[in-house]
């Protein structure tokens, strides 16, 4: 999976439809002005998303990254 993510748009689609499919939002509640924690992600969640999209992206991410850097 690692190298399908060519730009931030890719990346940026690729957050929506997780965020739709694994936390119940629509698309359009989806702003980038919110943090993650606004739109309903647990900690728990958070853990698992930071290792899909670290295996996505071929590095580590954090999920800590997620609330020092909304």
């Amino acid at each position: 999976m690692t190298g399908s993510i060519s730009g931030e748009a890719d990346l940026r689609h690729w957050l929506i439809d997780y965020l739709v499919t694994n936390i119940g939002c629509t698309p359009d509640e989806v702003d980038p002005d919110l943090s993650l924690a606004d739109l309903g992600v647990s900690s728990r969640a958070a853990v698992v998303l930071s290792g899909e999209l670290s295996e996505l992206l071929g590095r580590t991410v954090s999920p800590i990254d997620f609330w020092e850097h909304p």
